[in-house]
């Protein structure tokens, strides 16, 4: 959406982001977390935390839009929190090297 290509391009990006990793997020506490009752936590916790700071992204980007008048700032605003998603992501998994050293 940022290079001016085709929007089937993107919709095909914004498909696979929207219909295919979320539900491989979903499946993050049980490969993270060591027992039961830590997976049903990380579960909700994700999935209430999740959705309350997903509730805000349209307030977000409206926001953006409404200070700037146009759309390029907000799509610089969702590239910073997709660099800081993939922070995250790599911070993620540690768990499992750390129980497969010992």
């Amino acid at each position: 959406m940022l290079f001016h290509v085709s929007p089937w391009l993107a919709t095909v990006f914004l498909g696979i982001g929207a219909g295919g990793l979320f539900p491989l997020a979903l499946l993050l506490p049980f490969q993270e977390a060591e027992s039961t009752e830590e997976t049903i936590s990380w579960s909700a916790m994700m999935q209430c935390g999740g959705y309350l700071f997903g509730a805000l992204g349209p307030v977000i980007m409206g926001l953006t839009v409404d200070v700037f008048d146009n759309f390029i700032p907000a799509l610089f605003v969702l590239v910073i929190i997709i660099c800081m998603m993939c922070i995250v992501v790599l911070k993620l998994g540690n768990n499992i090297k750390k129980r497969e050293i010992n």
